[in-house]
């Protein structure tokens, strides 16, 4: 099994510099990455694996729920999702789609003004593309996970637990767009080629191991 290995999803200009020993660092970590996922999958159960494969389904479940427009519903969860838990993130997207609905003047915080902002903007979209909301996210971590809650099974979404365990346990921080992230995500991508799984569902299966929980 073979994936593309996926560079930004974000609208940024790409700067025209090439900066090669950065790019040759991170190179070099990736074959860590791959070594360290590729372990950690070996300790997966068959519970959490299942968990996994299912998360990203039951996501998309959410966000038709939440939303007529089930590409407003992921968009709002993406959008609302850093630094939260899934239940909280379920909530929170939830009570901005009704404000939303409702033709309310805006949702209470429940978010940084940054995200809640976003979600609202993307709440308002009327019969959106799937690139209109990617737009409005602009971000690495937010943009895959739109894309994987839609169906995109290429991407990765990486937060700290999902770098951790590239890591090997050694590094807590969040992913650094760029390089940083990039990297990562690539060595999903190919450790999942390797284990003959989607690079989507590596990811969550790993995600439910080292937490202990699919939420």
């Amino acid at each position: 099994m073979i994936f593309e290995l996926t560079a930004s999803y974000t609208n940024g200009t790409k700067p025209k510099r090439c900066y090669a020993k950065c790019f040759a660092k991170y190179h070099n970590r990736r074959g860590r990455y791959i070594a360290c996922i590729t372990q950690a999958y070996v300790n997966v159960s068959i519970k959490d694996l299942r968990a996994g494969i299912a998360w990203y389904d039951r996501a998309q479940d959410t966000a038709q729920r939440i939303h007529p427009n089930a590409l407003i519903g992921a968009g709002v969860l993406a959008a609302l999702s850093p630094r939260t838990d899934w239940t909280h993130n379920k909530l929170y997207a939830e009570r901005v789609c009704q404000y939303a609905l409702n033709g309310s003047e805006y949702p209470p915080a429940c978010s940084t003004f940054s995200r809640l902002d976003k979600a609202w903007r993307i709440a308002h979209l009327e019969n959106p593309t799937a690139q209109q909301i990617l737009a409005v996210l602009n971000g690495p971590k937010t943009c895959r996970f739109f894309r994987n809650i839609t169906g995109d099974e290429r991407a990765v979404t990486i937060d700290v637990w999902s770098k951790r365990i590239a890591t090997g346990g050694r590094d807590d921080s969040a992913p650094k767009p760029g390089h940083d992230y990039d990297s990562l995500e690539q060595a999903y991508q190919i450790a999942a080629g390797r284990l003959g799984i989607s690079p989507r569902d590596l990811q969550a299966a790993l995600w439910c191991h080292v937490r202990g929980n699919s939420e």
